[in-house]
């Protein structure tokens, strides 16, 4: 059953190459946070208990969701069959594997550090500089690499603890030194010999289950989901610009903006539409499939006992978000399905590193 599921999601990313042209990189980098995360090194972390995981490979695999996450897909879109190795797995890995790129995400990154002392981006940018001075990775091994970098939201998880939300100003600057960091370590990439870098929007925040549930799943906080906007018209400036001084001028830049928070928002707004595999995602379409049983828990709590503190609906893959920040399998899907612009650039890119 596993193997009929993995071939589908394969067959289904291969339709989207064979009509969009062939795409094929060297290597994939993969920087952030937990939309990204495809094996966590922590083993402590919810992502690694039950439920998640059981719609592929139907276990736990540290994947924070029912199944495959954004890095699997564009993984399979670049003609890799199995997404980058971690970091801190390389020294019990075959090293074969570091062939087809590297992972140095990790759940909670920011591009500031945060209370639980989880590393900031510029720290993983660190450790791939690190692996290039160490000699893993060599100049020409990264001609025709690939980047994913998604920075979606944890600087904005305390963002009442940062600025009075009674000062818009304050708010406003906060936002702009988070885009402004995020710019210069994206950059530091690609100083670094990165030939393509694939750079996340933050998603509609508001529209999260974390903060819909007071709403009852039924409606979004506009005042979130308007921080995220001034991120992204911002970030998106920042990439056009940095992209008009150093693109080719004939189609390929060195960033790709993906907007996740358009995506979000068309699967959100849009409950009658249908999705490959015949999917059509059930409403309230703000409520989480996997949903804590109480103030203090969420989804994958156990109590001293091993007594299951969460409930999980019947079927995952008409569902669109898992728990209360990321999104299902399906939910994945429905987001690649209407990113054809970020496709389109990739195969520029990918075209040109070739030529």
């Amino acid at each position: 059953m596993e193997k009929f599921k993995y071939s589908f999601l394969f067959c289904f990313i291969v339709f989207f190459r064979v009509n969009g042209g062939a795409a094929q990189a060297s290597k994939l980098f993969v920087f952030g946070d937990s939309y990204v995360v495809t094996r966590s090194v922590d083993r402590g972390a919810v992502c690694w208990q039950e439920p998640y995981g059981i719609t592929y490979p139907g276990r736990p695999s540290g994947r924070y969701s029912d199944g495959l996450v954004l890095t699997d897909y564009v993984a399979m879109f670049l003609g890799l069959r199995e997404p980058p190795i971690h970091y801190e797995a390389m020294n019990s890995t075959d090293l074969d594997k570091i062939q087809t790129g590297m992972s140095f995400a990790y759940g909670g990154t920011g591009v500031f550090g945060n209370s639980s002392g989880t590393s900031n981006l510029g720290d993983q940018v660190d450790l791939f500089k690190q692996c290039l001075d160490d000699g893993v990775y060599s100049t020409a091994d990264l001609q025709g690499s690939v980047a994913l970098v998604s920075i979606t939201g944890a600087d904005y998880s305390a963002l009442l603890n940062v600025s009075d939300p009674k000062n818009p100003q304050a708010l406003l600057s906060y936002i702009e030194a988070c885009v402004n960091q995020l710019m210069q370590d994206v950059t530091r990439l690609h100083d670094l010999g990165v030939e393509t870098i694939l750079v996340t929007s933050v998603p509609p925040l508001g529209s999260l289950p974390s903060l819909t549930h007071s709403l009852g799943y039924q409606n979004y906080s506009a005042t979130a989901n308007s921080w995220a906007s001034f991120h992204n018209f911002w970030l998106q400036q920042a990439i056009n610009e940095f992209n008009a001084e150093n693109g080719d001028g004939d189609g390929a830049t060195p960033f790709i903006y993906m907007d996740l928070f358009n995506a979000y928002m068309f699967a959100l707004q849009d409950s009658a539409t249908i999705y490959p595999g015949n999917v059509r995602f059930e409403s309230p379409i703000f409520k989480p499939c996997c949903i804590g049983m109480g103030e203090d828990s969420t989804c994958g709590s156990i109590d001293a006992k091993g007594n299951k503190l969460y409930s999980v609906c019947d079927d995952p893959t008409s569902v669109f978000f898992w728990d209360s920040e990321h999104l299902t399998q399906s939910g994945w899907r429905a987001i690649l399905t209407t990113l054809q612009s970020t496709t389109d650039s990739l195969l520029r890119c990918l075209s040109k590193q070739k030529a």
